[in-house]
């Protein structure tokens, strides 16, 4: 696990076994049976004390967890209310 990061699983009817994988490896995991990501974020923010910095990803490897304290930076230091970050490199410039 991150240091100062606590994860959290959303498991939306998956079908591969990743909740059980979570448990076993002493993350937090709770079901959320209606399908879309929608459904899934907001179990994940129903579950979360919302002073503190919220984090929403995949689990399909896709992102990288331990980037996660570049992306909430701007937030933790005042600079802004949310960040989103993108699968790939992107030039915001160009």
């Amino acid at each position: 696990m991150l240091d100062g990061f606590e994860p959290l699983i959303v498991n939306n009817n998956s079908t591969d076994g990743s909740g059980n994988f979570a448990r076993r490896r002493g993350v937090r995991c709770i079901e959320q049976p209606i399908p879309g990501i929608g459904p899934t974020v907001v179990a994940g923010l129903a579950d979360r004390d919302l002073r503190k910095v919220v984090c929403v990803m995949d689990c399909d490897g896709t992102v990288d967890p331990h980037d996660l304290p570049m992306l909430v930076m701007p937030i933790t230091l005042g600079a802004a209310d949310a960040v989103i970050g993108a699968r790939r490199g992107y030039d915001a410039h160009g």
